[in-house]
């Protein structure tokens, strides 16, 4: 099998744009971006467990990365180049939109940045429920085990990620609705569960908490509420979210931080959030989850307190990875 193909719907309105932030395309750069971080994430736990510590993990994982997705040729690696598969994106002419999410509303608050505040203005989307279909055409050389980890990371996209920007807060959340011709779909919460299951059960999960996101067995996944539609499951989102870690809570300062910085009026330093939110549809519903993925925090900050971050987790059903 020389080609891959995946077709995605967006569940979410998706922010992704161009130099003028117009929804204009969705580009392979984009997609491959995308797929080399859940290929990433899902593989951490096997190169850990072969590394006598995180440094020469993170070496022997770059050395892989490189060849399978590609990076720029040096002096000590000419042979690296291009990556063994190529990318291709088919959509038709996408429907557009400004307006949502807006300002001091559940969904704006997952959504900071995204509509004017100050001088900035309001970001164009793709409006959700309409398809696109991702191509990957490998090389004759390319061994099996290596497409088999680029299908499980496509798989991972419609789990629990999305495309553009604050995909971390549940915009541009993708589901599979066809794999290789075959029809993909979350029948059932337990048949979300499972496909979760299947998927990492071909993945080592590491005992240490890994320098950036990516699976241990620290990890977990949270199911939130559930709407009749993908923006009411986000607002439900939001919703919890801005009620435990917004203004109508008592959390303060730098108790935050477990949530990702940079933190207003505490640190301008920067770190992603362990929480990445997702919209997923299952049968005629929407279900809003919460992939936690606790990682090394931050060089300069000796303590943080995700036990908060945690107890925000509690507001769900977690489900053992």
């Amino acid at each position: 099998m020389n080609t891959l193909t995946a077709t995605y719907r967006i569940v979410t309105p998706m922010f992704l744009g161009d130099a003028d932030q117009k929804a204009t395309e969705i580009r392979p750069p984009s997609v491959k971006g995308a797929l080399r971080f859940w290929w990433r994430a899902l593989n951490w736990g096997r190169f850990r467990a072969k590394a006598s510590d995180d440094a020469a993990a993170l070496r022997n994982l770059h050395e892989i990365e490189a060849d399978l997705f590609g990076a720029a040729a040096d002096e000590k690696n000419e042979k690296r180049g291009q990556s063994p598969f190529f990318i291709e994106v088919t959509h038709g002419i996408y429907e557009r939109e400004t307006g949502w999410p807006r300002n001091q509303t559940p969904s704006g608050y997952l959504g900071l940045g995204l509509f004017p505040m100050r001088e900035h203005q309001q970001r164009e989307s793709f409006k959700e429920e309409q398809d696109f279909t991702i191509t990957l055409r490998f090389r004759d050389e390319t061994n099996d085990e290596r497409k088999r980890q680029i299908q499980d990371a496509l798989i991972a996209l419609n789990l629990f990620g999305g495309l553009g920007s604050r995909a971390r807060r549940g915009f541009g959340s993708l589901a599979l609705t066809h794999l290789n011709g075959v029809a993909y779909a979350s029948k059932s919460k337990q048949d979300y569960a499972q496909q979760v299951k299947n998927l990492l059960s071909g993945y080592e999960l590491s005992q240490y908490l890994p320098p950036f996101t990516a699976f241990s067995k620290q990890s977990c996944l949270v199911l939130f509420n559930t709407d009749r539609s993908a923006r009411g499951a986000h607002i439900k989102l939001g919703n919890a979210y801005q009620q435990y870690r917004g203004q109508p809570s008592k959390l303060r300062g730098r108790i935050k931080a477990g949530f990702g910085l940079p933190l207003a009026g505490v640190s301008q330093e920067r770190r992603a959030s362990p929480l990445l939110m997702h919209i997923h549809p299952i049968g005629e519903m929407f279900q809003a989850t919460a992939l936690y993925m606790p990682a090394i925090f931050h060089p300069n900050w000796e303590k943080v307190h995700m036990y908060v971050v945690e107890d925000f987790l509690n507001i769900g059903e977690r489900i053992a990875l």
